[in-house]
C-alpha cells in the first residue's frame, strides 16, 4: 500500500512538474496599434518557437456582453526586450505597452527548465482584435489553449483591461472626390464683316435755270 501510495505520489508530482515546465507564459501587455486595434502580447519561455501558426488560439471574454471570442494569433517576436516590443509592436504615439500580469522567477525541481519570470525570456506572441477609441473597453483575457499560452504562474491569468482608449491614431482624411478640370470658354475668332457697296462721289446740285449758281440775274 505504502508503494502504491508513493507512486501515486511521485505521478502526481511529476504531472505537476511536467505542466509547470509545458507552461511558459509569464508575462501579459497590451497597446493600441497604429490601426486602431488593441494588440495584447504573451511573453513565453517556449524559445525554439518561430511559427506563429503553432502557437494556438487565444480565449477573451467580451466583460460588457459575457461573449467568448477566440483569437487566432497575429504574429510572434522573437528575441524583443519588453521596453521594445512597442516598435515593431506598431503601438501608436507615446504609448509603449501596459503590463496588465506577470511572473517571478520560476525554479523546476528537475532542473530541465527554468524560467527568470516575466521581462527576461524576450519571446512574444501577439493578438490584435477591434476596438472602439475613446469607449470604454472591458475584456478578461482567460487562456490560451497550448502549452505556449498557458500560464507559468497562478497570477498570470485571467487578466482583465478595462479602460478608455484614447491614444489612437489620428484617422486620415478622406480624400476629396475628383473634380474634372474646369471647361474652358473658347473664344472664337470674329468674323470678317462682309464688305458693302463702296460709296460713289456725292452728286452735286444741278445748276437752276437762269444761272450756274441758282440765283436769277
Amino acid at each position: 500500500m505504502k508503494f502504491v501510495q508513493a507512486a501515486t505520489s511521485a505521478l502526481l508530482f511529476a504531472s505537476y512538474c511536467l505542466q509547470e515546465v509545458a507552461s511558459p507564459a509569464v508575462e501579459t501587455r497590451y497597446c493600441v496599434t497604429t490601426g486602431s486595434k488593441l494588440r495584447i502580447f504573451i511573453e513565453h519561455w517556449h524559445r525554439f518557437l518561430n511559427d506563429f501558426t503553432k502557437v494556438g488560439t487565444m480565449t477573451i471574454t467580451d466583460l460588457s456582453t459575457s461573449t467568448n471570442q477566440t483569437l487566432d494569433p497575429t504574429g510572434i517576436l522573437v528575441g524583443v526586450p519588453w521596453d521594445e516590443i512597442h516598435v515593431p509592436g506598431n503601438c501608436t504615439g507615446n504609448l509603449t505597452t501596459i503590463e496588465t500580469s506577470t511572473c517571478g522567477p520560476i525554479n523546476f525541481s528537475t532542473g530541465a527548465l527554468t524560467s527568470q519570470g516575466g521581462k527576461t525570456e524576450d519571446n512574444w506572441v501577439y493578438y490584435d482584435f477591434e476596438v472602439s477609441c475613446f469607449e470604454e473597453t472591458n475584456y478578461r483575457l482567460v487562456q490560451g489553449n497550448t502549452v505556449v499560452l498557458m500560464e507559468g504562474c497562478d497570477e498570470l491569468y485571467p487578466v482583465d483591461i478595462n479602460t478608455v482608449f484614447t491614444d489612437c491614431p489620428t484617422p486620415a482624411p478622406t480624400p476629396l472626390a475628383s473634380v474634372p478640370p474646369s471647361i474652358e470658354k473658347t473664344t472664337m475668332p470674329s468674323a470678317a464683316p462682309t464688305p458693302g457697296p463702296t460709296p460713289g462721289p456725292t452728286p452735286k446740285k444741278n445748276p437752276s435755270p437762269g444761272g450756274r449758281d441758282g440765283k436769277f440775274k
